[in-house]
């Protein structure tokens, strides 16, 4: 049995228990499966029935990290998955749902190719006075070569 020493007369008495309620269990593959499918916090510790807090301390307990932590490496392992399950996705055709996850988790994007080319009805040398001072300030209500309607 523990033993301490009391600061008054230097004698040895046994250790007393903090007392409290006892530590709750957390499962961790639950919390790993969790992060890998990158749940939040608030999902998690819904799941487990416990507070952020209760999680954060047994994690730094436990796993002697920061939950914020082993939710990014465990979160990275979901990424690769999805990855993997993208590509052999892609390979049986079916590519929909893949697409939208890997443009949430993956970072991926369309590529837009945009044409800045301007193009008038009537040629510069047919516009108005009106028209070249609207188009050279930047307005875009008077077009060149088109009927305006009020």
């Amino acid at each position: 049995m523990a033993t301490r020493k009391t600061a008054s007369r230097g004698r040895k008495t046994k250790a007393r228990s903090k007392g409290g309620r006892p530590r709750l269990e957390i499962d961790w593959k639950v919390v790993t499966g969790l992060c890998q499918i990158f749940c939040t916090l608030e999902e998690i510790v819904s799941v487990l029935g416990i507070s952020e807090d209760t999680l954060e301390r047994a994690c730094v307990r436990e796993h002697h990290m920061r939950f914020a932590d082993f939710r990014k490496k465990h979160s990275a392992s979901g990424r690769m998955s999805l990855r993997r399950e993208q590509y052999q996705a892609a390979k049986r055709g079916n590519t929909t749902m893949l697409i939208w996850l890997g443009k949430q988790h993956l970072g991926q994007r369309d590529k837009i190719e945009r044409d800045d080319t301007v193009r008038f009805s009537q040629p510069i040398e047919e516009w108005t006075d009106e028209e070249l001072m609207a188009a050279l300030s930047g307005r875009g209500d008077v077009m060149a070569g088109e009927q305006q309607t009020h």
